[in-house]
């Protein structure tokens, strides 16, 4: 690990005391491992700010984990657990530094993980590393919905079975919200080939596909973290201490000034969505059932039960997304009812702005801590 690259361990129990006493209940986990002459080393490390785990309060409840070797003479591991706010952008909830990739590495990760956060069936947990993170997330998070990476999913299987067609049913599959229109998929992929189809039961449907799943996905797919390829740059543990910082504190001011900015009652990302989903209604079949209750009929002769009160489609993409469908915005439109009814609150833009309401504290200057 990244022993006394260009600081001391004193230096990081330093700088540690000065943050927690700048920004309180922030948790850090540090432990360490003597030296030939019994001193102290840095070994591992878990951080996480009071504020981030504030912010996830209110913010869909999804955590996307990754990891990455860090760029020092070390094998150092870094992994990062992200939230997503209302506008589909990831801010960090933990971070830990330890000593390789592997199982017991990630299963002290997961473990610091699991006292911070709390186990609900509500909370859907990504991972690209099933085979070394289930066992322990199924412990740690016995409630709460394992879920693969997607793009990891069809790289596997691309490189597995070298058939693009294959792979495109499968992600087809993992995209449909309907269960009859998984279940056509997954018939052409048996049929194709038998062992695909024998590896992604064996993997679980509810882990891979937006039908079965059981939690809410607000439609996320993919487990990489964004901010992975910036923090594994820095060249010490006090380097990726001061950027993790920096990047924090300057992350949730800005995004702060843009909730603020915004005058919508959504997030300008559900807006664009409502507005790229909206259909020309010329073309659909609408057949009134009740004041907020109908039959849509589309282009293709498909028909959809939408029930505006229950905030319910057939289609399933409704309840699954809290965002409105195609077939429930025809229905809005027919209904003379506001689609942004149908919104559920945690994309409000109150919600974003309580996410990224409390400001991260600079730490104080080291000579004030000797």
């Amino acid at each position: 690990m990244p022993n006394n690259h260009d600081t001391s361990y004193s230096d990081i129990l330093r700088y540690i005391s000065s943050l927690q006493k700048t920004n309180p209940n922030t948790v850090v986990d540090i432990e360490t491992q003597p030296d030939s002459l019994g001193r102290n080393m840095f070994r591992c490390m878990f951080l996480s700010y009071a504020a981030s785990r504030r912010a996830f309060m209110h913010s869909p409840q999804v955590i996307i984990i990754c990891g990455n070797y860090l760029n020092w003479r070390t094998r150092s591991f870094l992994i990062v657990a992200e939230g997503i706010d209302v506008e589909r952008q990831q801010f960090p909830l933990a971070f830990g530094v330890l000593d390789g990739d592997n199982t017991s590495s990630w299963k002290w990760f997961l473990t610091k993980l699991a006292t911070i956060f709390e186990d609900r069936p509500e909370l859907t947990i990504f991972s690209p590393r099933f085979d070394f993170t289930l066992q322990t997330l199924s412990l740690q998070f016995p409630l709460a919905e394992k879920a693969v990476c997607i793009r990891q999913l069809l790289l596997n299987i691309q490189q597995s079975y070298r058939n693009p067609e294959i792979t495109g049913l499968v992600q087809r599959a993992s995209y449909e919200y309907s269960k009859r229109r998984f279940l056509a998929c997954y018939k052409e992929i048996k049929k194709m080939s038998p062992h695909c189809e024998q590896y992604l039961k064996r993997l679980g449907f509810e882990r891979w596909s937006m039908a079965f799943s059981n939690g809410y996905r607000f439609d996320v797919y993919s487990a990489e973290v964004n901010d992975l390829r910036h923090l594994s740059r820095q060249n010490s543990i006090m380097g990726l201490l001061h950027y993790i910082h920096w990047h924090v504190s300057s992350q949730f001011t800005w995004r702060y000034g843009k909730a603020m900015e915004h005058q919508g009652y959504v997030s300008p990302y559900i807006e664009g969505l409502i507005s790229k989903r909206t259909p020309t209604f010329d073309s659909w079949g609408f057949l009134k059932v009740s004041d907020y209750s109908c039959e849509v009929v589309n282009t293709n002769g498909e028909s959809f039960l939408v029930d505006l009160d229950r905030k319910s489609c057939s289609c399933v993409a409704l309840q699954k997304m809290l965002v409105p469908c195609e077939h429930s915005l025809v229905a809005a439109q027919n209904l003379g009812i506001s689609p942004l009814t149908l919104v559920g609150s945690v994309y409000s833009t109150a919600q974003w702005l309580k996410t990224y309401s409390e400001y991260l504290q600079p730490y104080l200057k080291f000579r004030t801590m000797r």
